[in-house]
């Protein structure tokens, strides 16, 4: 007895009566394409997808299969079209000669495509099992990607003449051949299903190597024989409207692409090298798929602060962190929160990457004497309420934008430290007159991006031993929460990660760092008040995810190395990583020979037993120091700090 998916989802449970003529209303009434039943649950938050196959499969006495964990061949897929694929939800599984074809679907009440399966693959039945939408949308993806196809795409190149062969008239009239036009189309398609960011075509000795950066990590996707380079070069600068001619110098260019049915916008550079040009693709996001504030990843107190920062009508917000670090998605999420039509909101970027609807995006043009200074001074007089300005890289733009938090407007702006108290030492450094920076500077931000285990084959996993003394957490600790990792599987390319969130560290200029920013910013005393004020840094953020399960300790450590403090041994009373200059252990109290001296903080010999500054017993008695290395059974027992004494106390040889 056929039955629609409606029906199903109302004997089920998954929506009710009512729920259901709401959304055959809101079908019918949606211009464009009609929108399938199942996907307007979703979207309508009525259930989720895999709450869907699981009634469908109940109600038709149907298996569910689970494609993450399911070894599809690409040839067998590619039996059906692709465009019946996608359209109709349905992946071919197995279609060997003299056996029933299995099918997986997400509608198996859709009898008409279920029919034109059987027309396509020749025969009147076959199994049909119910699949996760999402999982076979990621499936599909990876049937008809570039790496999939590697024999296909040497086929359609391996006919082109040598790269050393071909002059630029050949070059240009090749590259709008259909060979490769599909590659490119296929290299672009493949990319944006995978998530990547950039494209990376390398031009080496025995062929064009091809890679895609997914995640912040690079990746090999595919290669092709050398004999393609100048022709895939070539169409790459004609899509850019770049000069395939020149090939001596660097030339960069931007590129709106239509692929898998929608628009990507690109950056494109090129780079001469010893085989020839490396091109590199940047695939920009659109303003509508920017991250809002509360998708950031920052602890809930560490958004208050931004949000109350932002919510100002003056003040000077500053994001740091490296390249790649998610500064500009940062910026743009905070300037979503305050682009409202009461506001003029101007930008100043090189380049302009996302263009964002409501408000004035403008292009640094060092050439034509457009900077970031002599742009902030013109903005300025525009008669602007927020202004964003794309990097602080010198003096004159720093002192400009500190200006103008000053002078009543909200400034947004990013720079290159590895801290939030180094960005405030960097501007210090620069020459900027503590006037300006210490009423000026509202809030700094540092950042990292870390990725997330792949939720398709994530397990409980311990990190190692070399992994906890180096973040300097115990077993105990690590234990306690629920630490994760994936094994690899199809959806994360093997890799155990897909995804990324951030980690952050938020310093709001309290009054006390006012004081020490006009007392000459010096670092040591603006990270005391910053510690002071409870600062939680990067690589704290990124424990507390890694405990929570939302990346992983070796995730952490990868991005935060350097920023730590150096751990040089370990507590005798818990196992966890002692830094040089600590006198405690930070997780348990017990007192440590930091080589210092525990009451004036002075360095003293191993050997000592007395600081020859204070009079200070350093507590470690002198056959034990003058071990070079000792194991934890060798190590002394732990002692409370010890206290200060008076001169008469002490032996006068020891003294």
């Amino acid at each position: 007895m056929r039955k629609r998916i409606g029906e199903v989802l109302v004997e089920q449970g998954v929506i009710s009566a009512e729920q259901l003529n709401d959304l055959l209303a809101q079908q019918a009434n949606t211009a464009g394409p009609r929108r399938r039943l199942g996907r307007l649950v979703v979207e309508t938050g009525l259930a989720d997808e895999r709450q869907v196959a699981m009634a469908l499969a109940g109600a038709l006495r149907l298996p569910l299969t689970d494609l993450s964990s399911t070894r599809i061949d690409p040839q067998v897929a590619r039996r059906l079209p692709r465009t019946i694929s996608e359209k109709a939800g349905i992946l071919v599984l197995s279609a060997d000669p003299g056996e029933i074809p299995r099918i997986a679907v997400t509608d198996p009440t859709d009898v008409v495509s279920l029919d034109e399966v059987r027309l396509h693959l020749r025969t009147r039945d076959v199994y049909v099992s119910v699949a996760v939408e999402r999982d076979l949308r990621q499936a599909l993806a990876r049937v008809w990607s570039l790496s999939s196809d590697h024999g296909a795409v040497s086929e359609m190149l391996d006919d082109f003449t040598d790269v050393g062969q071909v002059d630029d008239a050949t070059a240009e009239s090749s590259a709008d051949d259909a060979p490769i036009v599909r590659l490119v189309d296929m290299l672009i398609v493949d990319a944006v299903g995978q998530r990547a960011s950039d494209i990376h075509v390398e031009t080496q000795r025995d062929g064009v190597r091809v890679r895609f950066r997914v995640d912040g990590v690079l990746r090999d996707v595919t290669s092709a024989p050398r004999s393609a380079s100048a022709s895939v070069t070539s169409r790459l600068k004609i899509l850019a409207g770049l000069d395939i001619a020149e090939r001596r110098r660097p030339q960069d260019g931007r590129a709106k692409i239509v692929a898998g049915g929608r628009q990507v916008d690109c950056r494109v550079s090129t780079l001469p090298s010893l085989y020839g040009e490396k091109i590199v693709l940047r695939l920009l996001p659109q303003g509508t798929d920017m991250p809002g504030t509360a998708t950031l990843g920052m602890e809930p107190d560490q958004l208050a602060m931004l949000m109350r920062a932002v919510k100002e009508p003056q003040g000077l917000v500053l994001i740091t962190g490296p390249t790649g670090a998610g500064k500009t998605s940062t910026l743009y999420a905070a300037l979503n929160e305050v682009s409202t039509p009461d506001k003029n909101v101007v930008t100043l970027e090189d380049p302009v990457e996302v263009t964002l609807p409501g408000i004035t995006q403008v292009n640094i043009q060092t050439k034509a004497g457009m900077t970031f200074a002599a742009g902030l001074r013109a903005v300025l007089r525009q008669d602007p309420d927020v202004v964003l300005v794309g990097e602080i890289r010198d003096l004159e733009t720093a002192e400009h934008a500190l200006a103008a938090a000053m002078t009543g407007h909200l400034v947004l702006s990013t720079l290159h430290t590895t801290s939030a108290v180094a960005a405030v030492s960097r501007l210090v450094d620069m020459g900027t007159p503590a006037f300006l920076l210490a009423p000026s500077l509202s809030l700094v931000v540092a950042q990292r991006l870390v990725r997330k285990p792949c939720l398709g084959c994530a397990e409980p996993a311990i990190p190692g031993e070399d992994i906890r003394l180096a973040l300097g957490v115990s077993l105990e600790e690590v234990s306690a929460g629920a630490p994760v990792m994936g094994r690899g599987c199809d959806q994360c390319g093997h890799s155990g990660y897909r995804g990324r969130s951030g980690i952050y560290e938020v310093l709001s200029i309290t009054p006390e760092l006012r004081d020490a920013l006009r007392a000459g910013g010096d670092e040591r005393h603006v990270a005391a008040a910053a510690h002071a004020s409870g600062v939680r840094s990067l690589r704290t953020s990124g424990m507390l995810k890694a405990f929570r399960g939302e990346t992983t300790y070796e995730e952490v450590l990868r991005v935060t190395a350097g920023d730590g403090a150096p751990v040089d041994s370990r507590c005798t009373g818990c196992g966890g990583g002692v830094g040089p200059d600590m006198i405690c252990c930070p997780w348990c109290g017990t007192s440590s020979d930091s080589g210092r001296c525990t009451s004036c903080n002075r360095a003293v010999e191993v050997n000592w037993r007395v600081c020859p500054w204070c009079r200070t017993p350093t507590g470690v008695a002198p056959a034990a120091a003058s071990r070079a290395h000792l194991s934890l059974s060798e190590l002394p027992a732990p002692q409370t700090p010890a206290s200060r004494v008076p001169a008469s106390d002490v032996p006068a040889a020891e003294a």
